[in-house]
């Protein structure tokens, strides 16, 4: 069981592709002239690199060789956690919409989907090669188009505890998007301790994190699997879909509350569609696709629909909040916002945040970081408990300090801090004992 927080984040890529000409365009080649045609219309934002920035949304934007792609800020799983993921999904979405419309002729064909899970268990190559053996087949059903090459899982160790990263295909629906993320979050907290007792697993040629598509033909693929009892015996993907969710469902039950483990169930029973449902669709998109590089060729019915992002939502987390407010304060300054917080951003990664001192009051370019996740959604709690931009500089200097035992916050913040402190000390989660079911089942 794990008494650390636990961090999920979504990343999307994208074709850029010129509607008149039917060509696929190199994002690299058009950022800077997308950038200067946007201006202050919509994005005020934090340059990470030239063709990378943080946005107002705490989302990110980049260039990842000749594509563009989104990726949401962290959110910590707990209960309501995949409403807050898709949220900023969908406002990742509109921003790169945004980005792009000042171009009449441009146009966006997703094509792949990172899905993040901070690793709290320290998985080596081997041990993901061990999970991605027994859960490829759901994993694939949840995120994978009937045209897919294939599912991976990645260990991102850029950090402490490192982050899984789940390759699979583009999915639009914000609703599947929750259910994978559901999906995923309760079974690998649970799986260390119930691998010995799973109720079936495949029988593959081998160990591997890297599969191609397991699953073509979707929910009713044959699947050879071993019963616990060691016999072996033909099942269909669907099959193996829902004795896996119902062996781990206590787990999910865990970080999901009832309306998402609901939207859950209902892309596993079939009541809601999923991606690999749709084959007649992808029948017709196998076409597109470019027998050399794999890239599809443009067609109206597959572009995202860019009338689907006109809404604006506000941003369901504390952290999404605050990151937002950290791209801003540079655009702020040069509107003559004087009230903006004294910092300047030095770096804004994944899971560490630097700022150096601007205010002549205190040491010139002295700079306060913010490392792993636990302590930026720390950072973030605190500054959302006031109002104006001289306390919220304040309370980051005085959390600082005190991480630092630097210096001791006067009574009032002490008492911020504890609040904030509550706010993000997360439940225990995983490490259920899920297998007591299947040895009562053999008795």
């Amino acid at each position: 069981m794990t008494n650390r927080a636990v961090y999920v984040g979504i990343e999307q890529e994208f074709q850029l592709m010129d509607t008149e000409l039917g060509e696929h365009l190199e994002a690299t080649e058009q950022w800077l002239a997308l950038e200067e045609a946007v201006g202050q219309r919509h994005h005020k934002v934090f340059h990470i690199s030239p063709t990378a920035v943080r946005t107002r949304y705490g989302n990110g934007r980049y260039c990842d060789q000749e594509d563009l792609e989104v990726c949401t800020p962290p959110v910590r799983v707990q209960r309501g956690f995949t409403r807050s993921a898709a949220d900023y999904l969908y406002l990742a979405r509109k921003e790169l919409v945004e980005f792009i419309s000042p171009e009449k002729n441009n146009a966006l064909i997703g094509y792949s989907t990172h899905w993040n899970l901070t690793d709290v268990r320290g998985y080596n190559d081997h041990h993901r090669s061990w999970i991605m053996n027994d859960v490829a087949i759901p994993l694939s059903l949840l995120t994978l188009t009937p045209i897919s090459s294939g599912i991976n899982m990645r260990d991102k160790n850029d950090g402490r505890p490192g982050r899984l990263e789940l390759l699979g295909d583009y999915i639009e629906n914000l609703d599947q998007a929750r259910a994978l993320l559901l999906f995923y979050s309760g079974v690998m907290l649970n799986y260390q301790k119930n691998e010995s007792y799973l109720p079936i697993t495949p029988v593959f040629e081998e160990e591997k994190a890297k599969h191609g598509n397991e699953v073509p033909f979707g929910r009713e693929t044959a699947i050879l699997v071993k019963e616990r009892t060691g016999s072996e015996k033909i099942i269909n993907a669907q099959e193996y879909l829902e004795r896996y969710y119902s062996f781990f469902k206590q787990g999910i039950a865990q970080v999901g509350d009832e309306e998402e483990v609901k939207n859950l169930e209902d892309f596993i029973t079939g009541r809601k569609k999923l991606e690999i449902d749709h084959r007649e669709k992808y029948s017709f998109i196998f076409g597109l696709r470019d027998r050399e590089d794999f890239f599809l060729r443009y067609h109206p019915s597959v572009c995202l629909p860019l009338e689907a992002y006109r809404e604006d939502r506000a941003l369901p987390t504390a952290v999404g909040q605050f990151l937002g407010s950290l791209a801003t304060l540079e655009e702020e300054r040069e509107q003559g916002n004087q009230k903006s917080m004294p910092f300047k951003v030095r770096t804004m990664a994944w899971d560490k945040i630097i700022l150096s001192e601007l205010s002549t009051r205190y040491i010139p370019g002295r700079e306060y970081s913010f490392e792993n996740l636990e302590n930026i959604e720390l950072a973030a709690e605190l500054t959302a408990m006031v109002s104006r931009p001289s306390e919220k500089a304040r309370l980051l200097r005085f959390l600082y300090w005190t991480q630092k035992r630097e210096m001791t916050a006067s009574a009032h913040d002490q008492k911020l801090i504890q609040r904030a402190k509550r706010r993000v000390v997360p439940r225990e989660l995983g490490d259920l004992f899920l297998g007591k079911n299947e040895l009562e089942e053999q008795k």
